[in-house]
């Protein structure tokens, strides 16, 4: 499975095409979906917006795929630009460290 995120400027829309290969090699493309919104009633039962039918149905196959593609098309998840600022902080505390662990051994090897 695949899947392509592109922005279409012309019609400010942002495309997904989702694509698959059975065993004989020949290519799907999912059918067209309609993301309408609906009021949402609380007490009432609603169908799932997505949906993913055999004979493709691993949807963990599917998630990742998207998430791989719509990093590549520029759109980050909050935890990933969490995780990025994190990692840059604990990259200065570590150079902190090793200014701090030089100063320490050029006095020890001052004390011998």
């Amino acid at each position: 499975m695949k899947v392509f995120v592109k922005y279409n400027p012309v019609i400010d829309t942002t495309e997904i095409y989702i694509t698959e290969k059975d065993s004989k090699g020949r290519k799907f493309v999912a059918k067209p979906m309609n993301l309408e919104f609906e009021p949402m009633d609380l007490g009432k039962h609603h169908e799932p917006s997505l949906t993913i039918s055999a004979p493709f149905n691993d949807a963990t196959d599917f998630l990742k795929n998207l998430a791989t593609a719509l990093t590549k098309a520029g759109y980050q998840p909050e935890v990933e630009q969490e995780l990025k600022g994190e990692l840059k902080a604990t990259k200065y505390h570590l150079e902190d460290l090793r200014q701090l662990t030089i100063g320490i051994n050029n006095k020890i090897e001052e004390n011998k």
